[in-house]
């Protein structure tokens, strides 16, 4: 493979990757391409004192409770004004749905862990949260954090 960048200061800048087909090296491209455009993303958060903005790298994952949208961090919960159908169009590749009520960050994902029942549980980096991950969503959460991660 090979990687040219063409400067013209005259153009919008976009990314092109040209290939024959998809294989595993095309995608990890893709995927650390997309992270780091993701990276500097924020959203708009509801808190106390007014609206407020929070970096989408600093979410570990969305859910509804009580008829709203919650935006979680390591340490702080936040009210989202989207929806989750909303936020899924407009989230980086990074978040993946885990159930009905909700959308996790796979790239903060420290550990899966799937019951006998078949239910799974998502625990994060730096923080003690955790997620319910329903058997609908599994393989689906599992194989994006595969798809993202160097094996």
């Amino acid at each position: 493979m090979r990687l040219r960048i063409e400067v013209d200061p005259e153009c919008t800048e976009e990314v092109v990757i040209r290939a024959r087909g998809m294989n595993d090296e095309i995608l990890r491209v893709r995927n650390a391409i997309e992270s780091v455009l993701s990276d500097s993303g924020e959203i708009s958060v509801k808190k106390p004192g007014g609206t407020s903005y929070i970096k989408l790298r600093d979410v570990l994952f969305f859910e509804t409770g009580d008829s709203r949208v919650w935006a979680h961090t390591d340490r702080e919960c936040f009210e989202c004004p989207m929806t989750l159908s909303e936020l899924s169009l407009k989230l980086p590749v990074s978040f993946e749905k885990a159930s009905k009520s909700s959308i996790v960050n796979t790239s903060l994902i420290r550990s899966l862990v799937r019951s006998p029942t078949g239910i799974g549980t998502a625990s994060f980096e730096r923080s003690s949260k955790k997620v319910f991950i329903s058997r609908m969503y599994f393989k689906s959460v599992r194989g994006k954090i595969e798809e993202t991660r160097l094996k």
